[in-house]
């Protein structure tokens, strides 16, 4: 078992890499944007040159409305879609079929 101060000096060079990463990184990028402003090169020249597609707005999709199918006797009405109501389930439970309730 390690004790306390091997841990913690474990820790601290990890977080001494970490420093150096992110140093790295931060270099690798400005370098980057000092040679995207030298040659007049923009976000969309990058994204064509590697073939990516830019993202798209996800777009909900719109569902119509959909006509009844069935109703019963207290004016309670499903379309057939989704999970069986529970007016629907209980009246089954009791014996009846579910085309008693078709339109």
């Amino acid at each position: 078992m390690k004790s306390a101060a091997a841990i913690r000096k474990q820790i601290a060079k990890l977080q001494a890499q970490i420093a150096s990463t992110e140093k790295s990184r931060e270099r690798a990028l400005r370098k980057i944007i000092a040679d995207m402003q030298k040659h007049d090169l923009s976000l969309t020249d990058l994204r064509d040159a590697v073939g990516a597609k830019p993202k798209r707005a996800i777009r909900k999709k719109t569902t119509g409305s959909v006509p009844v199918k069935f109703r019963d006797d207290k004016g309670n009405t499903w379309s057939g879609r989704g999970r069986e109501p529970k007016w629907m389930t209980e009246a089954i439970a009791q014996g009846r079929k579910r085309s008693d309730f078709a339109l």
